[in-house]
């Protein structure tokens, strides 16, 4: 029994280790053997903050103590520093094994890497922000829409009532037509909560070299 056990344990991927009361390791499987760069028989007995911590005391985090006190199970999350620099996160769980009369004689702790899942929460949460950004940055965009039409009318009112002599009027033009040019950003801009595929037409590339020059001058 003990043998097939240990197998099932052995086969999985976080660590777990069975500790006493006083926090020395019992049993650690496979990949608790593995995070911690020694053999099974090189942990036993030796204390888990003392071999995995590299403390003198079970580290804050430890649920190990809560456990034996409560007798129910407990999990807590911490963070190490990898000697590459790199952050990993990790999930502690901890349960009581009982004997015959209920008391608990040790527990059962199972340490989850959790490095990714926190990798993708922050994307989510990044996500959420990025899209309630859009939606802010979309309101303001129909306020800028709305005073902009506006003005576009009083710009082509003004054309329609100034005469095709008069010096102003390649001025007023200039300005409706930037007016448009506008309309047209704002447009794109609302269009890209909802992407559409391209629209490709014909251009004058002689007209809007003039339009750029007109706008230099």
């Amino acid at each position: 029994s003990w043998e097939f056990f240990r197998s099932v344990l052995d086969g999985i991927q976080d660590l777990i280790k069975i500790l006493d009361k006083d926090y020395k390791i019992i049993y650690a499987n496979k990949s608790a053997q593995k995070y911690s760069g020694k053999s099974l028989e090189e942990i036993v007995g030796k204390p888990c903050y003392q071999e995995y911590h590299q403390s003198s005391l079970p580290p804050e985090y430890c649920v190990t103590l809560d456990t034996f006190q409560t007798g129910a199970p407990h999990n807590s999350t911490f963070t190490t520093l990898e000697p590459n620099g790199l952050e990993r996160h990790w999930e502690i769980t901890t349960f009581p094994l009982k004997d015959e009369v209920g008391k608990i004689k040790y527990i059962i702790e199972i340490v989850e890497d959790i490095t990714e899942r926190k990798r993708l929460e922050y994307q989510l949460v990044e996500a959420e922000r990025l899209a309630s950004l859009g939606h802010l940055a979309a309101g303001i965009a129909h306020e800028l829409r709305n005073p902009l039409i506006c003005i576009g009318s009083i710009a082509q009112l003004l054309d329609e009532d100034t005469d095709k002599n008069d010096p102003r009027k390649g001025d007023i033009q200039t300005l409706i037509r930037e007016i448009k040019r506008l309309d047209k950003f704002i447009t794109e801009f609302l269009d890209f909560s909802a992407p559409k595929g391209p629209d490709p037409s014909l251009c004058d590339i002689a007209g809007l070299m003039d339009e750029t020059l007109v706008l230099l001058d």
